[in-house]
């Protein structure tokens, strides 16, 4: 069963961009309607993690190699070059989405927190000469997320930020932010971490 999935998260793989889109055919991912082009940063980034771990059960340097790829493109790509973090949602070819919500550029908790867990699992399976490139990564997510989502005074993390990092709701849980993605991020990125540092020793 986890080779079918395996194999079914290599239909939403882009060629050109190399990143997992949102939405695909059996034959693969088409950019020729809104739905095609949607990209999701987070959920890329999320299946990339998720893909990588599967890969520890039913090893698949194929699918090792392209979750790397993903994950590292999803960064580049979803990342905000002039206020930082990274974008909620975007068309890859950079058209309108067909349906534009008032966070599509904004920065949310979530995306970052599983840019946490990323990084630190690429971490244990990249080659070692590439470990600067995605140290520098883990550095920038861990500095924004701190800077943005964590609240000093009172704890817990801030769901909601403008692109500018304008704070958009000081509302840290609702019918949509849960008690889910932060503390997994912490939990799976801590232990990622430590094995990435008892291995280095």
């Amino acid at each position: 069963r986890i080779e079918k999935l395996l194999e079914r998260a290599k239909t939403h793989f882009h060629p050109k961009y190399k990143i997992l889109l949102e939405n695909s055919k059996s034959s693969g991912p088409s950019t020729a309607t809104p739905d095609g082009r949607l990209f999701n940063p987070g959920h890329c980034i999320e299946v990339g993690w998720m893909l990588l771990e599967a890969c520890k059960h039913v090893p698949k340097k194929e699918i090792e190699a392209m979750a790397l790829i993903a994950i590292e493109n999803s960064l580049e790509i979803g990342w905000d070059k002039q206020y930082g973090g990274l974008y909620y949602m975007m068309d890859i070819e950079g058209k309108p989405l067909l349906d534009s919500t008032v966070t599509a550029k904004g920065k949310l908790w979530w995306p970052h927190s599983e840019a946490l867990i990323a990084v630190s699992m690429v971490l244990s399976v990249c080659p070692e000469k590439d470990e600067p490139k995605w140290l520098v990564w883990l550095a920038k997510i861990q500095k924004y997320c701190q800077l943005m989502f964590v609240d000093k005074k009172h704890g817990g993390w801030y769901g909601y930020r403008e692109r500018d990092g304008t704070l958009h709701s000081t509302v840290k849980g609702g019918n949509y932010k849960g008690f889910f993605h932060t503390p997994r991020a912490l939990l799976l990125s801590t232990r990622a971490i430590k094995s990435f540092l008892d291995a280095s020793k």
